[in-house]
């Protein structure tokens, strides 16, 4: 049975109760904290608390009704992180929050287990021969739900760019709106990838990760063709030359390993969900120690969390969500896996 209890951390919720309590309560914090935001910090993170600890108890049955831990529902108190004087701490936030929603979308989206698990009698239970077309149906929903809010942002991303003119600094112009569909295409070439032999895919990760360094080092070496005797040395060190290599050199890490993840896939060996999150780890840390390395401690006391959160909801909105939408790249290579297991039962 569906427990809707609106504070409990027992039993399990079905889908679309979890999705009608998330809505609602989304709206009354929102609608609160535009309310009460002059009544100052210390009251805002109070009303953040409460409607954490009310939604996460919300997440928490999700994930019962899919047989997992609810411990990876504490995700909604990284909100707090906003109210460290850092904005360092807000764009990591920020990240987080994307990387989480997707997932979380990703498992919100699952249908209930049919059978009784440890945490409780199932919402919807099914007969044997129901479980695998029942699972494959609601992979192949997933799948569209998936595809519809990628192409979603990327059309308000365009909407968003041709209204304010970033990133480009040109507002009302064509260009300007195409911009967030460079990010789209690559990625939904992965998203949209129906082939048997995942050739799309193949073709997106080549040209994002496999290509950047000879890109990066060709634009840089042949760019300023137009001036005679050009001799990039003599502009830049060696040294900077090769920082600028080393800061990309996450890509071949992760090319590397989208091609272990593609080849297990075609040897049909089903792979934890931690390989599809690595990327966007991957690229972070990397991006981190980096970061560091150029600049020092300093970027972790330097400004405030809302300003390094509102920072990466601005790139946010005009790169048409480039992390997130690539979670969700990811997640859809995860989910074509689960269903082809699951089609290769019913043979």
């Amino acid at each position: 049975m569906s427990n809707t209890e609106v504070l409990s951390f027992s039993g399990r919720i079905r889908r679309s109760d979890f999705f009608k309590a998330v809505l609602i309560l989304g709206l009354i914090q929102g609608t609160a904290s535009f309310v009460f935001q002059g009544a100052g910090t210390g009251f805002i993170i109070f009303i953040n608390l409460i409607f954490s600890i009310i939604t996460l108890s919300y997440h928490v049955r999700r994930l019962h009704d899919i047989g997992m831990k609810g411990t990876i529902a504490i995700m909604p108190f990284i909100g707090l992180f906003l109210f460290i004087p850092s904005s360092y701490w807000g764009g990591f936030t920020f990240w987080l929050i994307q990387i989480y929603s997707a997932w979380f979308l990703y498992l919100a989206l699952l249908d209930s287990e049919p059978c009784s698990n440890a945490y409780g009698e199932s919402p919807k239970p099914l007969a044997d021969d129901m479980i695998v077309s029942s699972q494959i149906k609601n992979r192949q929903m997933i799948w569209k739900v998936l595809a519809i809010v990628t192409v979603s942002l990327t059309i308000f991303s365009s909407i968003y760019d041709f209204i304010t003119g970033r990133p480009m600094g040109r507002a009302y112009e064509f260009q300007t709106a195409l911009y967030p569909w460079g990010v789209a295409i690559l990625l939904g070439l992965i998203i949209f990838d129906k082939t048997k032999k995942q050739i799309l895919t193949y073709i997106s990760i080549i040209y994002q990760f496999a290509l950047e360094i000879p890109l990066h080092i060709f634009f840089l070496w042949f760019y300023p063709w137009k001036y005679d005797n050009y001799n990039i040395f003599k502009h830049i060190s060696i040294q900077d030359f090769l920082i600028s290599i080393v800061g990309r050199f996450y890509t071949v890490i992760i090319f590397i390993l989208f091609l272990y993840i593609m080849k297990k896939i075609k040897e049909e060996k089903e792979l934890s969900p931690v390989f599809f999150m690595l990327p966007s780890v991957i690229s972070y840390v990397w991006g981190l120690f980096f970061e560091i390395y150029k600049n020092g401690l300093e970027c972790f006391a330097e400004g405030t969390g809302i300003e390094g959160f509102n920072r990466g909801w601005q790139s946010f909105l005009f790169t048409g969500g480039f992390k997130f939408t690539f979670t969700i790249a990811m997640i859809c290579i995860y989910n074509r896996m689960k269903m082809r297991f699951l089609q290769n039962q019913i043979k």
